[in-house]
């Protein structure tokens, strides 16, 4: 029996993960679309059309980060309704996107982070930063993508840019210990269903404290252990995703998991590891839709 997935992306078929998951999707036999989610029209009689038709799939792929909007939320929950299988589901995305809710569910459940503060004022993270023993500290929007809202503070003069550069306010702030760079191992693991399928050691560039990819950092393949294994698939377990980027920090004594990402991009990943990330994600999504 063959299946119809839908890939729920804002980006293009030219945007590298999308190429790559409709490309091993149709190599596995499965019908693939790529769908934006502004050609979607949730009815209250006709159930979802798309591109003035019902919508017909079996399944979907949430290929939209962490700068989904209300709308695509909206229409996740109504693919759900009409009974469509969304992968990951709607619910642990909405956790999994706000960075200091999904470090306090996994706190809850026994998985080591480091420790971290929500704040709305500056009064409030002067505090947190007394708390943590003092600067520097990692500032976080409580939502963003590839490290752009991420900062280091170290000099408190710094507060008024940072004022500026965050809507405190409005949207909080994230206030995390920072652990320092002689002390630690950058390492991101991805879950597919069950099982880690490879991991990399991520090493920034120079002046840079932030280890990603898309920001220059350099990748290299990793072998997994399987206390680290453990950990990646319990983040993804407890926050409720199918599929999961873990990203994670090493030291001698401990190993903190620092964010899970609901929808991970895999171009470094597949370079440097050689592994076929985008046939593991639609070989799992086609062995789901078969249950």
């Amino acid at each position: 029996m063959s299946y119809c997935v839908g890939i729920l992306s804002a980006k293009n078929k030219l945007f590298h993960p999308n190429k790559r998951l409709l490309e091993a999707g149709r190599a596995l036999g499965l019908e693939v679309h790529l769908i934006h989610p502004k050609d979607l029209i949730l009815t209250s009689s006709q159930g979802c059309l798309w591109k003035g038709k019902a919508l017909s799939v079996d399944g979907v792929l949430v290929r939209i980060g962490s700068t989904i909007n209300p709308y695509a939320m909206a229409v996740l929950k109504g693919l759900e309704g009409l009974g469509i299988d969304v992968i990951s589901p709607s619910k642990a995305i909405a956790l999994a996107m706000h960075k200091y809710l999904s470090i306090q569910m996994l706190l809850t459940n026994g998985i080591n982070c480091p420790r971290t503060f929500y704040v709305s004022n500056i009064r409030n993270l002067r505090k947190a930063v007394e708390i943590l023993g003092g600067l520097p500290v990692v500032l976080k929007a409580p939502s963003g993508r590839q490290g752009e809202t991420v900062s280091l503070l170290k000099d408190m003069a710094e507060l008024k840019d940072i004022e500026k550069a965050y809507d405190m306010r409005f949207n909080g702030l994230i206030v995390q210990e920072f652990v320092q760079p002689t002390e630690k191992e950058d390492i991101r693991c991805l879950v597919v269903g069950e099982r880690v399928i490879g991991g990399v050691r991520l090493v920034p560039r120079k002046g840079e404290f932030r280890a990603n990819y898309h920001l220059g950092a350099k990748a290299y393949a990793k072998d997994i252990t399987r206390e680290i294994k453990e950990i990646a698939i319990k983040s993804k377990e407890v926050l409720g995703l199918q599929i999961a980027g873990v990203d994670m920090i090493a030291t001698k004594d401990c190993c903190y998991v620092i964010e899970v990402n609901y929808s991970p991009g895999f171009r470094g990943f597949e370079k440097v590891t050689k592994i076929d990330v985008a046939t593991e994600i639609m070989a799992y999504v086609r062995d789901k839709l078969r249950k």
